[in-house]
């Protein structure tokens, strides 16, 4: 079987895998491997900064929904329901927070997630995919599809205060 878009734990290892329809979610711990959940996991996981917990797109009812479970493949629950995923997500530095991105009516847009369950809040007001939370939490960096072929990367503080990157 393939495997792909690996995540390091503390003492395991995250992959995407299939049995046949759809990838899910597998866990390799001390030469076990398990499975911890089964079907259609799109994009890869994000593991949050203590390891405890992991986040993940799930195709459920035709929409990609948030799902956050512990890393033993316990406690699974939706975040952000109201939300159609786009891409992988990624943890603050803190750990209280996802930035997403996901479709609304005008386009993709980036938001951060609460892992509380609360609201979610956009922090993008233009076309956002793949964001990435900068170490230290003051930064979330994106790139930004304006053509088939050009995605320039953008940055914006958590709060979405756009901030200017070099020229890449």
């Amino acid at each position: 079987p393939r495997a792909f878009a690996p995540r390091f734990g503390a003492d395991y290892v995250l992959y995407l895998s299939s049995k046949g329809a759809g990838d899910g979610l597998w866990k390799s711990k001390h030469g076990a491997v398990s499975e911890l959940s089964a079907g259609p996991v799109m994009g890869g996981v994000a593991l949050s900064p203590d390891g405890r917990l992991v986040c993940f797109a799930f195709r459920k009812e035709g929409r990609l929904k948030l799902y956050l479970m512990d890393a033993d493949g316990t406690e699974v629950r939706v975040l952000a329901p109201s939300l159609d995923i786009r891409g992988t997500p990624s943890w603050s530095p803190d750990g209280k927070w996802i930035a997403v991105a996901a479709i609304q009516q005008d386009g993709s847009r980036l938001f951060k997630v609460p892992i509380d369950g609360g609201q979610p809040v956009r922090i993008t007001q233009g076309v956002a995919d793949n964001p990435v939370w900068s170490p230290d939490g003051s930064l979330i960096v994106y790139a930004e599809p304006i053509a088939s072929s050009t995605y320039p990367i953008r940055a914006v503080t958590p709060e979405g205060t756009p901030r200017p990157l070099p020229d890449l």
